[in-house]
């Protein structure tokens, strides 16, 4: 049962990447197309060489001979292209279509244990 794991933590980790990208751009005052474009082109092909790796990595366990691990390298590596797809695809996707409001600023908290 590592498979869900593995896969939760590859699949949120690239997609909280693009999406933090794409938020940090908004909040630097840009519009929606551009955070994504900005996103994708300074983060996609870095998402998409890792997953490939990944993917290959575990489609390297199915040849095999113990049953559980040839079955972990062939729904790993299907799994892993599979978030690369919603990662790279659907969350700009998704962005692009999803009306976003703008944060506004909130003003600088004081600090109350300033000593110096």
């Amino acid at each position: 049962m590592i498979l869900p794991s593995f896969l939760l933590a590859v699949g949120v980790g690239a997609a909280v990447h693009i999406l933090s990208l794409v938020f940090r751009e908004l909040n630097h005052g840009e519009d929606k197309r551009t955070a994504i474009v900005y996103a994708l082109g300074h983060s996609g092909i870095a998402v998409v060489i890792t997953s490939f790796t990944t993917a290959v990595g575990l489609a390297s366990f199915s040849n095999t001979a113990l049953a559980p691990i040839a079955s972990l390298g062939i729904f790993g590596s299907a799994g892993v292209l599979l978030s690369l797809f919603y990662t790279i695809v659907l969350i700009p996707a998704l962005l692009a279509l999803i009306p976003l409001k703008k944060r506004t600023a909130k003003p600088a908290a004081k600090r109350t244990n300033d000593v110096f």
